[in-house]
């Protein structure tokens, strides 16, 4: 798949309908975490673009690279797109409300959310059990 990137200013909220595995993976990232930690997410698990998100960063949120910036399902990269920025998406797409306070989220996910993460699952499941 052709890599490329978006312009640098193009960190505008990304349609479900582009959603690459990286917002996959975080939909089943929360998705643990509302099973396992009571919806609180590890914020060292999550990626951080200080420039973007500097409380997330004093809160402990994992580090930051411009590789860890998201890549949609077209292969087009959106450098300086972090989780956090993802974790906007998700809950503009209904997929995700966050409960809690600015700087100690609480995630949970809604009736599409856990509907997603189900397909999710299973689809990945599937591939595995092929090989």
């Amino acid at each position: 798949m052709e890599r490329r990137q978006a312009p640098p200013d193009r960190i505008d909220r990304v349609l479900p309908e582009m959603f690459g595995r990286n917002h996959d993976s975080l939909v089943l990232y929360i998705e643990t975490v509302c099973v396992d930690a009571r919806g609180y997410p590890d914020l060292r698990r999550l990626s951080c673009n200080p420039e973007r998100h500097p409380q997330f960063v004093a809160a402990g949120s994992g580090g930051w690279s411009v590789k860890y910036s998201t890549t949609l399902r077209d292969g087009t990269e959106l450098p300086g797109h972090d989780d956090w920025d993802a974790v906007d998406d998700l809950v503009a797409a209904g997929l995700l409300e966050w409960r809690g306070t600015g700087v100690n989220p609480r995630f949970w996910l809604t009736d599409s959310g856990w509907a997603r993460a189900h397909e999710l699952r299973r689809k990945r499941a599937e591939k595995a059990f092929k090989t």
